[in-house]
């Protein structure tokens, strides 16, 4: 039986990290840098009437059944 060697299998690891950052476009750099500020995401509650604003009427109607009370499409 071989034994294993926790180091090399941690730099195995590591080097299949940095060969998945690579192929992503990434550094290590990268994933330290301090993230960019972003727009926060709309809750279902508020893009429901964003949504039911650009379909059809027939759209509304046939899928209107499938919120809940509290987020009935106008």
């Amino acid at each position: 039986m071989t034994a294993v060697n926790p180091d090399a299998s941690r730099q195995a690891v590591v080097e299949a990290a940095l060969v998945l950052l690579e192929r992503m476009g990434l550094t290590p750099a990268d994933l330290a840098a301090i993230p960019q500020a972003r727009k926060p995401v709309p809750t279902f509650a508020a893009y429901i009437p964003v949504v039911s604003a650009a379909v059809s009427a027939g759209t509304r109607r046939a899928y209107g059944s499938y919120c809940a009370d509290d987020h009935e499409i106008p």
